[in-house]
């Protein structure tokens, strides 16, 4: 391990498998949403994606910083409409409340 200004930094490598789940606040329930393919797509594609992702998908974000030795492979599901509206998760504190993290729970 190697230690920098106080943090503690390893060597890391292999397959990250990650779950993405889209969350919606129910007052935005008739906002359109973008589709779960494209989400995929913002996560997943190789080299980027010519309109979604031109600068490349958060998987090669990581294979990239670092030196291809991580590879996130994302799974998405589906768009999970919470039951309480965004200021109630919010709680007047722009998504730190007890509150988010019981809507992270009902997703």
């Amino acid at each position: 391990e190697q230690h920098q200004r106080g943090r503690n930094l390893s060597t890391v490598g292999g397959k990250l498998v990650n779950l993405v789940v889209p969350i919606r606040f129910a007052d935005h329930a008739s906002r359109k949403m973008i589709f779960k393919k494209e989400i995929d797509i913002l996560f997943n594609a190789v080299n980027g994606h010519e309109k979604l992702a031109p600068t490349g998908s958060i998987r090669d974000v990581f294979a990239y910083s670092s030196y291809g030795k991580l590879i996130i492979e994302s799974t998405v599901v589906d768009w999970i409409t919470l039951s309480n509206t965004e200021s109630f998760y919010a709680g007047g504190k722009s998504g730190l409340s007890e509150a988010f993290s019981d809507g992270l729970k009902e997703a």
